[in-house]
């Protein structure tokens, strides 16, 4: 019987991935990191690792490598792990950049093809890209992953928006370039364009943590960070770390922070503080490419800018109705403080805590927007809206927060609201705290203008001060068969209006107002120490008590302009209107009819 053999086919050839030994600080040559990433290059479809095993540091010091021929160059697919950022330094002596990571023209791979590479435990500096360009520091077409890596004190020239990533510039394909960074500084970078900290563009996905960004400059967007990617499906994370020190000049945007994305993006347990220069967006910028933004946990304060929007700026111009992410801006558990827009020009933005614009497209897209548990305070706008400015088509809606001690020399000391036809603004306060906010015009606590409309809930407005309505001043022109606006339980109490309207000032022309129970307590104004009505329409008065106000002119209690308002105007029904104190009418005075 014949036994048979198996058969046994040759292997094909292969290459095993390898690791490669750094062991001399030497710029080229044998056992140097040009060496190794020549010899990873060699095979760019396996994956290679790269360590260090070099000469002891001199006392005090860490060991430098000087870059004397150029860019250190990789094809990608290479692990670099350092021995440890305050124990190696790549310096490129301002003569080129330090690493360009790209596959891009090696046959087989290009741009259809990711070639990750990681590079952990040591620091870059001197890049510099020699004129205009990208990544001063790194620059990479592929996915990268940035491990206890310090990026300080690189540049790129130019003074275009193509001129970025002064630190690191990665542009990549949006079906596939992911960016993890974790524990890493960025310091001292410069950018004569955008992103003088990092520039990431063009990537599925962006996971920054536990990473700082200090004292980086740009000269026209995103001093810290620009992150920008048309990915609707695309997401970015950031977590836990901080921006602080960073600058744009005043052509420029977003100091510390600038997010333009289409898929979600997410900041949690993040401080923006410090950062300054721009005419918008001192602190974070956000919008253009119709994305949702989730801030949660976070710290934005002492930023500035010079028009509006020192600490958060969200300027959405994605259409939201057919978009395939509808955008959104969701803030919780924050603090948004001591920021201040620094230059007032007539008519031109504001909000110096937060400013927010809708698309205002036309077409009745509008920007949800939700903001929760959040501290909103000290904040000085040069123009309108201290605390909040809300503008052109937006649906917004502020649960238990604490909206305190905010400035505006303009309208709306703690939120002002505003916007016209199909960009009109419409604005729900549920629960939380109003107080101690100044306007210099009109609505202390809370200001809202235009074709929007307004309702407050459960929440308690005291101390605001203003011109007019020191609490609220409603100035809606809405033609609506319902009120536009609306308090239902809320306590207005100790408010100040120079002029007419304490606590509330309702000027809705072509509707009406509603107030349902609550109470209005030691509130002070010429005219109206609580409530005040003039120019057209009325509203009704249910269910409430104000009693303790004062006017030093006409009705302590309520003031209606017999000028502009009708007895059919205003009704007051089931309400105790007592104690109050004027010298003209202690209660009440003007037009109005009891029910």
């Amino acid at each position: 019987m014949k036994i048979p053999f198996p058969c046994i086919e040759p292997l094909e050839s292969r290459i095993a991935p390898a690791t490669l030994i750094v062991t001399s600080l030497a710029d080229n040559g044998p056992g140097t990191l040009r060496a190794a990433l020549i010899t990873a290059n060699a095979t760019p479809a396996t994956p290679d690792t790269i360590l260090f095993k070099l000469p002891a540091a001199p006392a005090h010091s860490e060991n430098t490598i000087d870059l004397t021929t150029g860019t250190l160059s990789s094809f990608g697919n290479v692990k670099i792990v350092g021995p440890g950022a305050g124990k190696l330094i790549i310096d490129a002596q301002s003569n080129s950049t330090v690493f360009i990571i790209t596959d891009n023209g090696v046959t087989g791979r290009g741009i259809t093809v990711d070639s990750p590479t990681s590079i952990s435990g040591l620091s870059v500096t001197g890049g510099n890209t020699v004129g205009s360009g990208k990544g001063g520091g790194i620059y990479s077409t592929e996915s990268l992953t940035l491990k206890n890596v310090v990026i300080s004190g690189n540049s790129v020239g130019g003074n275009t928006l193509a001129d970025s990533g002064g630190g690191l510039a990665v542009v990549g394909a949006i079906t596939s370039t992911r960016v993890f960074i974790s524990n890493c500084l960025f310091a001292n970078n410069s950018s004569g364009g955008g992103g003088a900290g990092i520039s990431l563009q063009g990537t599925k996905s962006v996971s920054i943590s536990k990473s700082v960004f200090e004292n980086n400059a740009a000269r026209l967007i995103g001093g810290g960070a620009y992150l920008s990617s048309q990915s609707s499906p695309g997401a970015i994370t950031i977590t836990g770390c901080t921006f602080t020190g960073n600058t744009v000049t005043s052509l420029g945007a977003g100091a510390g922070l600038v997010i333009e994305a289409g898929g979600v993006t997410t900041i949690s347990a993040t401080k923006i503080t410090g950062n300054g220069g721009g005419f918008i967006g001192g602190g974070l910028a956000l919008g253009g490419r119709g994305g949702k933004t989730f801030i949660t946990g976070s710290l934005i304060s002492a930023n500035s800018a010079e028009y509006a929007a020192a600490g958060i700026s969200d300027s959405d111009t994605g259409n939201i109705a057919t978009g395939a992410t509808p955008p959104s801006l969701t803030i919780s558990r924050s603090i948004i403080s001591g920021n201040k827009t620094t230059i007032a020009i007539q008519g031109v933005l504001g909000g110096a805590g937060i400013y927010i614009h809708g698309p205002d497209t036309g077409a009745g897209d509008y920007l949800p927007v939700s903001i929760t548990s959040t501290v909103i305070s000290s904040n000085v706008s040069a123009r309108a809206g201290g605390g909040i400015l809300m503008e052109y088509g937006v649906v917004a809606t502020l649960s238990t927060c604490t909206i305190s001690g905010n400035t505006a020399p303009s309208s709306g000391g703690g939120v002002a609201a505003g916007g016209s036809g199909t960009g009109h603004v419409t604005l729900t306060v549920k629960g939380g705290v109003i107080s101690g906010n100044t306007s210099g015009v009109g609505g202390g606590g809370i200001f809202t203008a235009g074709d929007g409309t307004l309702s407050v809930i459960s929440t308690l407005l005291s101390g605001n001060v203003a011109p007019v309505g020191g609490g609220i001043y409603a100035r809606i022109t809405s033609a609506a068969s319902t009120p536009v606006v609306t308090l239902k339980n809320v306590s207005l109490s100790n408010n100040i209006a120079l002029a007419d309207g304490g606590a509330f000032f309702a000027e809705v022309s072509n509707s009406s107002f509603s107030i349902i129970g609550g109470s209005m307590k030691g509130n002070l104004a010429l005219n109206g120490g609580a409530i005040a009505v003039a120019y057209g329409g009325g509203g009704s008065i249910t269910g409430a008590t104000i009693s303790g106000n004062i006017a030093t002119g006409k009705g302590g209690g309520i003031f209606t302009d017999s000028a502009t308002i009708t007895a059919a105007a205003v009704t007051v029904q089931i309400a105790k209107v007592t104690g109050n104190t004027a010298p003209l009418d202690p209660d009440v005075f003007g037009p109005m009819t009891y029910v």
